[in-house]
């Protein structure tokens, strides 16, 4: 019993690293997106990186995925999909966006999509959505917004639509659907097996 208490709180202590270190790691990506152009484009940058990551997530989940090729050959259409809204939309397009658009604007847009989340789990899904959930779901926004305008909330009267910002949006919405259609098609791959298919899918 000691034992099975200190693994799960070394699994929230991971948790709770994780959830600093992935916005972290996104802020990185839309910083990227903003330096990259005329160094690479958008769709070599975006097929490389999910590359990589789809060949260390295929070699660490290579056993369950050779046991269950028949399901992922039958449901590959699925993660064509995925693959295409999850790492080619999500990936390029924010890179395209990168070439016209500041990363403030990128930020502020891409931070739209938790809400479309939100909002479609409840139209879309029918799920319940508490006052409590959209009041969070609103202050994460606002908190969110006001650090990316170091509190000069006047900066928001600068920002001027582009063609990039169009990209962001697109990406924010393909990101949204990326997250609800998983939810729409449960699998029966771990999150690593699952993560490794979509890559070939994209």
């Amino acid at each position: 019993m000691p034992h099975e208490v200190l693994r799960l709180k070394a699994k929230q202590r991971l948790a709770l690293i994780c959830i600093w270190f992935l916005p972290m790691m996104w802020t990185v990506n839309l910083v990227i997106a903003r330096k990259a152009p005329g160094v690479i484009g958008p769709h070599v940058l975006a097929i490389g990186r999910w590359a990589l990551a789809g060949l260390i997530l295929g070699m660490l989940a290579r056993n369950e995925l050779w046991a269950n090729r028949r399901l992922i050959v039958q449901q590959a259409g699925r993660y064509g999909v995925l693959g295409a809204l999850g790492m080619w939309i999500c990936g390029a397009w924010v890179y395209l966006a990168g070439q016209s658009t500041s990363v403030l604007n990128i930020s502020l847009i891409y931070a739209s999509s938790p809400v479309m989340i939100g909002v479609a789990s409840v139209v879309w899904l029918g799920e319940k959505f508490s006052k409590r959930q959209i009041a969070g779901v609103a202050f994460a926004i606002l908190g969110l917004v006001h650090v990316v305008v170091q509190g000069e909330w006047a900066k928001l009267a600068n920002v001027h639509l582009v063609p990039g910002d169009l990209w962001i949006l697109a990406a924010a919405i393909a990101w949204s659907a990326y997250a609800l259609l998983q939810k729409i098609w449960p699998t029966e791959l771990s999150s690593t097996a699952q993560l490794a298919a979509i890559c070939m899918g994209a």
